[in-house]
């Protein structure tokens, strides 16, 4: 039987895209400002985002506009786009299912990204007390972040159990390998518009199930014993 539920955060229990493209925007009004129209930097800057560049993107859009890239405007760019005022609502089956879920087995939660950041995003969704544990991996460094096995074995060691899991994210480069490793059920969830809806999942390492809504997971063996909980 499942012993705990782990999930990911954006495009999982809430949108990234809106998220992200507002404060790209931004970014691009500040360029302009102190550079010009010299490119469309906003489009640059989504370019980048779809692309999935995670690092080095201010950077690579200073040297796309035939400009020296200068920390101390990287700097600043980076500060402006982390902070920018979180504005994001969770998916309408995000809190029913935790809320379900969390009456039956612990359920913990695994996110990248600015550690600051997902942390306002989670308090603006309202999603936190249904975790026994959350995990942000930025503050494990860079070899924390997923698809490393680090942030996996932390939630194990912090709820304290060995056997089954399943975890539910989006990604299918970051989000299924460590789990895989682990021996843990592995679903991807596809939501209408998410950056990776639409990507291919890798043939050598595939989620064991898809679905489009969290109640899906009702469905999945070594959930279903829990229902009557």
């Amino acid at each position: 039987m499942v012993e705990c539920l782990v999930f990911d955060m954006d495009d999982t229990l809430c949108p990234e895209r809106e998220f992200v493209l507002a404060r790209l925007a931004a970014v691009a009004r500040r360029l302009e400002d102190l550079y010009g129209p010299r490119i469309d930097f906003e489009r640059e800057l989504v370019a980048c985002y779809e692309a999935d560049l995670r690092t080095k993107v201010f950077d690579t859009v200073l040297e796309r506009a035939g400009l020296e890239p200068d920390q101390a405007v990287i700097r600043e760019l980076v500060n402006l786009y982390r902070s920018r005022p979180v504005q994001v609502d969770a998916y309408p089956d995000a809190e029913p299912a935790l809320e379900f879920w969390s009456r039956r087995l612990p359920l913990a939660l695994i996110t990248d990204g600015f550690g600051p950041t997902q942390r306002a995003k989670l308090a603006c969704v309202g999603l936190a007390p249904y975790f026994r544990e959350v995990v942000f991996t930025h503050d494990l460094g860079q070899d924390g972040i997923k698809p490393s096995l680090t942030p996996f074995r932390l939630v194990q060691q912090r709820i304290g159990f060995e056997g089954p899991a399943i975890f539910v994210g989006d990604n299918p480069a970051l989000d299924f390998p460590a789990p895989k490793q682990l021996g843990w059920t592995t679903v991807r969830i596809v939501r209408p518009g998410a950056k990776f809806a639409e990507t291919e999942a890798d043939p050598s390492c595939p989620p064991d199930h898809v679905i489009r809504s969290l109640d899906e997971l009702r469905a999945i063996d070594g959930l279903k014993e829990h229902l009557a909980g």
